[in-house]
């Protein structure tokens, strides 16, 4: 069946394989039991899926009520998952309140956005490799190579609230100070095309962790 999807467009597949991730007792809001298999079967048969039809993968939903147990470990996992795997994702949300990142007054963030507050790309001038964040160090990674046929800059959402006295921001192994609008989460990277790959590291001002 996978090999009868092909991509009508001229160029290589652009293709999204774009599925749902709900673990069942996340779902139900019965809590994310310690060791529980779902998200490592997930990734096993989505990767696997996506790799078939030739297809990106990003999963279209996922969610699940902010106060039940272990609600930390999942997200946290969930999103460790789609950085391996370099996906993208949609968090399903019923504003306000509920499931979503924002509480009734649309201004305070609920415990499920704080839980997602995260770096994470949002365009990429090129091929990424690679890419994570890692929330107990505060410290974003990724690697990327050039493609002859992108434009524009490589952008990545980091959020003001987890950098209250600003980044430090390392470029192929030298510091530099992007342009960062707070207010849209938008940090601008603008990387030497000359260069076949590229390494990118975000930390707090004054950390060492990227130099």
């Amino acid at each position: 069946v996978f090999e009868d999807l092909t991509d009508p467009r001229d160029g290589p597949p652009r293709l999204t394989y774009a599925g749902h991730l709900y673990q069942p007792d996340v779902h139900d809001g019965k809590g994310y039991a310690k060791g529980d298999p779902y998200l490592a079967k997930w990734e096993q048969y989505r990767s696997a899926e996506a790799k078939e039809f030739d297809a990106s993968l990003w999963f279209g939903e996922w969610g699940g009520d902010p106060g039940q147990d272990r609600m930390d470990e999942y997200v946290t996992e969930t999103t460790d998952m789609a950085d391996r795997l370099m996906a993208g994702w949609a968090w399903w949300s019923w504003d306000p309140g509920g499931w979503g990142p924002l509480e009734t007054d649309l201004e305070t963030r609920s415990a499920n956005g704080e839980r997602l507050l995260r770096v994470q790309p949002r365009a990429i001038a090129g091929t990424p490799t690679a890419f994570a964040w890692d929330g107990g160090e505060e410290i974003f990674t990724m690697s990327w190579g050039e493609r002859a046929d992108a434009v524009g800059a490589t952008e990545i959402a980091v959020p003001a609230a987890l950098f209250p006295d600003g980044t430090h921001v390392v470029l192929d192994g030298k510091a530099i100070t992007p342009a960062w609008d707070e207010d849209t989460s938008v940090l601008t990277i603008k990387a030497d095309r000359d260069a076949d790959d590229h390494e990118l590291c975000i930390a707090s001002a004054g950390s060492t962790a990227c130099d």
